[in-house]
């Protein structure tokens, strides 16, 4: 949530040791409004920092589903409706370039793995293979979905 909001990660350091002691004893600093010309609503600063409290008990969303669904971040989030719909928003038809750009050409030297699928091409990677804080497939995330389809 800190990286959506601020294009960064929200602790560095130049090797995985220094980002770790950061992580566990650095306080989480957004960067100042002034410096920032679209700066972070007041709820999505509180529920970020209330997510990445040090203590795992304390974050928000640690004790229910509910803590998380009623945060003020998602006073306007329609919970019903991500239940409800398959398509949430719009997504445009992008063509493929024409034959003979650049484009098509460098397509055809990048492998198969790393090209860009069209959306109905595109699969999910199968539970046993992601990484449960890394993706919005965790384990967690599927209780917080199963919650939320049951109650409405």
């Amino acid at each position: 949530m800190y990286k959506l909001i601020t294009g960064r990660v929200p602790f560095r350091g130049k090797n995985r040791q220094a980002v770790r002691d950061r992580i566990i004893a650095a306080p989480l600093r957004f960067p100042r409004a002034e410096d920032r010309e679209h700066s972070a609503t007041t709820p999505a600063k509180d529920m970020t920092f209330r997510m990445l409290r040090k203590n795992a008990v304390d974050r928000l969303g640690s004790r229910t589903y509910a803590e998380l669904k009623t945060h003020p971040f998602f006073d306007r989030f329609n919970w019903k409706r991500l239940h409800r719909d398959r398509h949430l928003c719009d997504i445009p038809n992008v063509g493929s370039p024409a034959n003979g750009t650049k484009k098509a050409a460098e397509s055809a030297t990048i492998p198969a793995r790393r090209r860009n699928l069209k959306l109905v091409d595109m699969r999910d990677v199968s539970a046993d293979g992601q990484r449960p804080l890394l993706c919005f497939s965790s384990g967690s995330f599927k209780k917080l979905i199963l919650a939320v389809s049951t109650q409405f």
